[in-house]
Order: structure tokens, then C-alpha cells, then sequence
């Protein structure tokens, strides 16, 4: 782009002047405890499954970024999260300072 035209000075200034005026619409940060979410991670479909996700966020009211996070880390807390209540875990400090529960044997 060649800054010295003026049509293209005209054509930046308006851009910036309503830029000024824009608010981000999705935040960066997922949870103010973790940082910012600045990792990306490439997830391949179909446009069937795309537009079926699409459709279960905007009925959440959620961005498809955030509904996508929030499935994949509710299944993750499934498979490695211990869902027995505290008593039942116990506190081994031979094994290297673990917590293991005494139902499931999940390593804390």
C-alpha cells in the first residue's frame, strides 16, 4: 500500500477514527485466575458439525470460541478430575507427597 496517495491517508484516517470507537467484543481472558487465553489450538471439521456447534453456542449465548472451551474442559474435568468428596482422600507423604483418593485410586 502506498502511504503517499492521499485517497489511502483518507481511507486509514476514517478506518482509525472508527476504530476508536470500537469495543472488543471478546474478551482475552478466560478466567482472571489463568491469564490470558493467547494459545490456539487448530480444530479441523466439516461445515455440518461447524454450523451445529455454531448453532448450541449462539442458544447458550456464548461466543463458538468460549462454548468449545467450556466443552472441552467439562470433558477434561470428567476424565481427570476425582469426584468423591474430600474425606475420602488421603494424603501419602512415601509417595512423594500424593493425594490419592481411597474409592477411584485417582492420583491428585
Amino acid at each position: 500500500m502506498n502511504n503517499n496517495n492521499p485517497e489511502h491517508s483518507n481511507i486509514r484516517a476514517a478506518m482509525d477514527k472508527v476504530a476508536e470507537s470500537l469495543e472488543p467484543t471478546i474478551s482475552p481472558t478466560n478466567n482472571p485466575d489463568d491469564g490470558p487465553a493467547d494459545k490456539q489450538v487448530l480444530i479441523r471439521t466439516n461445515e455440518v458439525e461447524r454450523d451445529r456447534w455454531k448453532s448450541a453456542a449462539d442458544h447458550e449465548g456464548m461466543t463458538l470460541s468460549a462454548w468449545i472451551r467450556k466443552a472441552l474442559n467439562d470433558s477434561a474435568s470428567n476424565i481427570l478430575d476425582c469426584p468423591h468428596p474430600m474425606e475420602l482422600i488421603r494424603f501419602y507423604p512415601w509417595a512423594g507427597g500424593k493425594k490419592v483418593c481411597t474409592r477411584c485410586r485417582q492420583r491428585l
